[in-house]
């Protein structure tokens, strides 16, 4: 048989490997300097908790049936479940809780069913103070890679449920920035809404569609 890729795999070259050893190396220093610490987590989770996190993302999952139990198993698509629902099996947790990961997530939604992640998770900061601290982190971690020019542009998790309630068509279209379907949404000030920015035109436009708990956040 001739070796060849199998769908949705994804083949790195020795160079490419270095470059994420690189990547992993720094993103390891700078996120210990704050005080994170490496959790290594496991491949597979328990299916049910993916559709509970995730809904009708779920259905993209890479799953297999556990022969001994006969529990469906699926590869993690994301870290964050993993990381809480680790936490929640361990005793004696002393928060702020900050931790840090860096591997591979699985999906069937994409050309490549393998994805490489690194991202942090703080737990139990206030909110604001919180996110202050990741975007610093993240920010801090991009320019180490050598990116000279920046540009941090901030939202509010609480806006895209707020605006779209259960309908997924509607949540899909904002966070792909589709600008056809959120004419349909917004009106002709979609345009407005993917070029927030805080100044009184814009502000005033969120505070029509009932947002002016984010409001207060975003200008905090």
């Amino acid at each position: 048989m001739k070796p060849h890729l199998v769908s949705g795999e994804r083949f790195y070259s020795i160079s490419e490997a270095h470059l994420i050893k690189e990547l992993f190396s720094k993103a390891s220093q700078i996120f210990e300097s704050y005080g994170y610490d490496y959790i290594n987590l496991s491949h597979f989770e328990p299916y049910e908790f993916q559709e509970l996190a995730f809904g009708e993302k779920a259905k993209e999952s890479i799953v297999f049936k556990d022969t001994s139990t006969g529990e469906t198993l699926a590869l993690r698509i994301d870290f964050t479940t993993q990381v809480v629902r680790t936490l929640s099996l361990l005793y004696n947790l002393k928060f702020p809780e900050r931790l840090y990961y860096f591997g591979n997530t699985f999906s069937i939604g994409g050309e490549s069913y393998e994805k490489i992640q690194a991202g942090i998770e703080l737990l139990g900061v206030p909110s604001l103070k919180g996110d202050l601290e990741i975007i610093e982190i993240l920010y801090k971690y991009l320019r180490s890679l050598g990116f000279k020019s920046l540009k941090v542009i901030l939202s509010h998790a609480e806006i895209v449920p707020k605006l779209s309630g259960s309908d997924e068509k509607k949540k899909k279209a904002f966070y792909e920035r589709n600008y056809e379907e959120l004419e349909k949404i917004l009106g002709e000030r979609a345009e407005i809404f993917l070029e927030l920015i805080p100044d009184e035109t814009k502000l005033e436009f969120l505070k029509e569609l009932g947002l002016e708990k984010e409001i207060k956040n975003l200008i905090e």
